[in-house]
C-alpha cells in the first residue's frame, strides 16, 4: 500500500449585490471573457489580471448563466407590477374563452342533432 499525503485549502466568498452591481458586472461579462480579456490586454496590459485570467473566465459563466436569468426574471416581474403585459393576458384570456364558447356550441349543436333515445 503507499500513501500519498496531500493539502488544500478552500476558500469561497459570498459576495451581495444590489441590482445596480449586478446589471454592472453581467455588463462587462456580457461580452464575453475572450473578448473582455482581449481588449483589457491590449488597453491596460496582462500583468494584472492575467495571473486571474481563469477565475475570471469561471466568473463570467457564472455571472452569464446564473445571474443573467435572475436579472430576466427581475426584469419581467417589474413588467407584470407595472401592468405592461395586462392586455397580452387578457388577449390570451379571451381567446381561452372564445374557444371554451365554440367547443360549447358544438357540443350543444352535437347534442340537439342527435336524438336523445341514441345518446
Amino acid at each position: 500500500m503507499r500513501i500519498k499525503p496531500s493539502t488544500n485549502a478552500s476558500f469561497e466568498v459570498t459576495l451581495v449585490l444590489n441590482e445596480s452591481e449586478a446589471r454592472a458586472l453581467d455588463a462587462i461579462c456580457g461580452y464575453g471573457s475572450a473578448a473582455f480579456l482581449a481588449v483589457f490586454y491590449e488597453r491596460l496590459g496582462r500583468a494584472y489580471l492575467e495571473p486571474h485570467e481563469r477565475g475570471f473566465r469561471s466568473l463570467s459563466e457564472v455571472v452569464t448563466t446564473q445571474l443573467r436569468p435572475q436579472l430576466a426574471q427581475v426584469k419581467e416581474a417589474r413588467r407584470v407590477l407595472r401592468g405592461d403585459r395586462i392586455q397580452e393576458w387578457q388577449a390570451a384570456g379571451a381567446a381561452v374563452c372564445v374557444g371554451l364558447i365554440r367547443m360549447a356550441e358544438a357540443i350543444a349543436s352535437r347534442d340537439e342533432a342527435t336524438p336523445k333515445e341514441l345518446t
